[in-house]
């Protein structure tokens, strides 16, 4: 009698803080383009990966006999459970970099702390799709499940690294808020970190 090989089960993927959506994204177009051939390769791929955007981010397998009955992946973007990052001291700062987003992801507005962080003038940025000094290989593929979720949850908080014109890549932590400027309006702050 030929026993076929089972299919290894996908594993079961957690991430923390459980509220950075973007973070989830990312990691779910990671999955979906993977090819390891085991949970303990793709925890290595996904970490690595992750990476080029949250640089403390760490991931720990959990095999099948200790937890759910499938392997689970715990990706923490901050190297633990818990977060040092709150935009609440921060993301009302009238200095920081702030770009304004109609409801099809288009820029219509920048302040100067936008233009000097993205290194172009105001005219270059308006106009151009939300992402487009964002590091190519740091993007979100699918950009509308990003405002799907900005939708129903009405804020981002996450981390993106900005490709400036000059090529010099910036860290930055981000907060966008629906409907912040007014109704059809989104507000993405922007604070470069280390």
């Amino acid at each position: 009698m030929d026993r076929q090989r089972a299919e290894p089960t996908p594993p079961i993927v957690l991430s923390f803080p459980a509220d950075d959506a973007v973070l989830r994204e990312r990691i779910a177009e990671l999955i979906e383009d993977a090819t390891p051939d085991d949970a303990a390769n793709l925890a290595e791929m996904l970490e690595r990966a992750v990476r080029i955007i949250y640089p403390q981010a760490s991931v720990r397998l959990q095999h099948a006999l200790a937890g759910f009955g499938q392997p689970t992946l715990y990706v923490f973007r901050d190297g633990g459970a818990t977060s040092d990052l709150d935009p609440a001291e921060w993301a009302t700062d009238a200095t920081c970099a702030c770009v304004v987003t109609d409801a099809a992801g288009i820029y219509v507005d920048a302040n100067e702390a936008a233009t000097a962080l993205f290194g172009v003038a105001r005219e270059q940025i308006v106009g151009k799709p939300a992402g487009t000094f964002t590091r190519p290989d740091a993007r979100i593929k699918r950009a509308e499940k990003l405002w799907s979720l900005l939708a129903g949850s009405g804020r981002l908080h996450s981390l993106a690294v900005v490709s400036r014109a000059d090529g010099t890549d910036v860290r930055v932590e981000f907060v966008t808020v629906k409907d912040q400027a007014r109704p059809g309006l989104s507000v993405t702050t922007m604070r470069p970190v280390a």
